[in-house]
């Protein structure tokens, strides 16, 4: 898993994804949460530590569908 916040890529690890916008976008390949994203998702410690307020997610996948 890959994260891009503003101009570069955020390298913080380990990120559990239970209970996340990444968990979505596990399920749906897809994800947008146009704005309150942290109030959504409160349970996100990472999410929460930051200013976010909208969420996109997108699933690259190798051509078999797999992560």
């Amino acid at each position: 898993m890959a994260m891009w916040s503003q101009e570069s890529f955020n390298e913080r690890a380990p990120y559990f994804v239970e209970a996340t916008p990444c968990q979505q976008v596990a399920h749906l390949t897809k994800f947008f949460v146009p704005s309150q994203v942290r109030q959504k998702f409160p349970n996100d410690k990472q999410l929460a530590a930051t200013c976010a307020e909208s969420y996109l997610g997108i699933a690259i996948t190798a051509s078999d569908g797999s992560f």
